[in-house]
């Protein structure tokens, strides 16, 4: 579960978020993707729309990650809106390792603007070490 993607103002990048060797996302399908609100305490039920997806209004073909470059540890968003002072979450079922991994960092990369030419457009990279 990731619960901290804030803007100070609305933002129209991408987004790639990559774990460490090893893991892997849910289903090709992302079925079991959600986005949140932390700060939502609204309930919900399956059968409803979900009162605390940021992105209830949009079709989820356009706010769902795709699987990346095929590696089955990345999953990217294209094109993205993140509307300002609105702190974003996500879950997502993942496959672990049954051990850290041995050949690369044990580490989550998070790369906002990941696929832009323009050094200035890349707005953020994180680095947050796996628990």
């Amino acid at each position: 579960q990731v619960s901290t993607i804030v803007f100070p103002e609305t933002v129209n990048t991408s987004l790639r978020v990559i774990a460490p060797y090893g893991y892997e996302w849910g289903s090709d399908l992302m079925n079991d993707f959600r986005w949140f609100r932390p700060d939502c305490t609204e309930p919900w039920h399956e059968e409803d729309d979900d009162p605390c997806d940021p992105f209830a209004d949009l079709d989820r073909n356009e706010t769902n990650p795709a699987m990346g470059s095929g590696a089955k540890n990345e999953l990217v968003w294209e094109a993205v809106t993140f509307v300002g002072n609105v702190t974003y979450g996500f879950r997502h079922m993942a496959l672990l390792p049954w051990h850290s991994p041995r050949t690369s960092g044990n580490t989550f990369f998070f790369e906002i603007g990941f696929n832009e030419f323009d050094i200035e457009k890349r707005l953020k990279a994180v680095a947050i070490e796996a628990p």
